[in-house]
């Protein structure tokens, strides 16, 4: 009950209008989801990135080990099984340590794109960026650019450079973040589930043509 509370109020905080009406919503079972799908792409501009300046903040990719430190976040809900989950089926995790404690992290998947009720496989040299992370007092460091670049190399480096992400349209730091790193809208979608009984989705291009 604590985590929910402390969620609740992290969301009261930091979430816009929209988001908070549509968050509302989920507490009475109707999820209303209008996203934007966007391709990335791995330039000189993102890929040389330069790091951060602070010489007490490493990167480093994340390990079994560390998802007890993703965990640790209150204003998130997650699962031990569900992060397992993840690294069992291959995903990446580059992470922000500072004092040892973990601050960001950013995750990439290179097998499935899945995002709510939308799953399907991905096609050779391609990937799925999702969860992209920063804790409360470390945002505005840019930090989320700086993951972007070192998940951007960790990918090239596995002959992946066509990447795929996506952002509702209500969230709206997470798409400047996109247009910020020169990010291609490449189509929009909706999912719409009411009392978990009757869905309705009207799918992006990329989804409908995977999905065949």
């Amino acid at each position: 009950m604590n985590r929910w509370f402390k969620f609740i109020i992290s969301k009261l905080q930091y979430d816009s209008l929209p988001q908070l009406l549509l968050n509302t919503g989920k507490f009475f079972k109707v999820h209303v989801n209008p996203y934007y799908v966007y391709q990335e792409f791995i330039d000189e501009s993102i890929e040389k990135y330069p790091g951060t300046d602070d010489p007490e903040i490493v990167i480093r990719e994340l390990k079994e080990k560390d998802m007890s430190e993703i965990m640790a976040f209150t204003d998130r809900l997650d699962s031990m099984e569900r992060l397992q989950n993840r690294l069992d089926r291959g995903d990446l995790c580059v992470g922000a340590w500072y004092h040892d404690h973990l601050i960001a992290f950013s995750w990439a998947n290179i097998t499935t794109f899945e995002f709510l009720s939308s799953k399907f496989k991905l096609f050779d040299g391609e990937a799925y960026l999702y969860d992209a992370y920063t804790s409360k007092s470390f945002r505005g460091k840019r930090l989320a650019y700086i993951l972007r670049s070192e998940l951007y190399k960790a990918l090239k480096k596995k002959g992946i450079n066509k990447l795929y992400s996506v952002s509702l349209k209500y969230n709206t730091s997470a798409v400047r973040f996109k247009k910020n790193i020169k990010a291609t809208t490449i189509g929009s979608g909706v999912q719409v589930d009411i009392f978990n009984k009757w869905k309705f989705a009207r799918l992006s291009e990329l989804e409908k043509k995977h999905m065949q």
